[in-house]
């Protein structure tokens, strides 16, 4: 299974962030094998109640 975790940093180390949609990045962890893929949260600096 892949579960996605709001993180304040690019390592499994990382504290999770509790904004989620403010994060800096995305951790994409496949529980099975523990890879994992970082992602940078685009939306981080947008202005409140912006959607695209």
């Amino acid at each position: 299974m892949k579960v996605a975790v709001s993180s304040q940093g690019k390592t499994l180390e990382s504290h999770v962030d509790t904004r989620f949609g403010r994060a800096q990045f995305f951790i994409i962890v496949d529980t099975e094998t523990m890879d994992y893929k970082v992602v940078d949260n685009l939306a981080v600096a947008q202005s409140q109640w912006c959607w695209n």
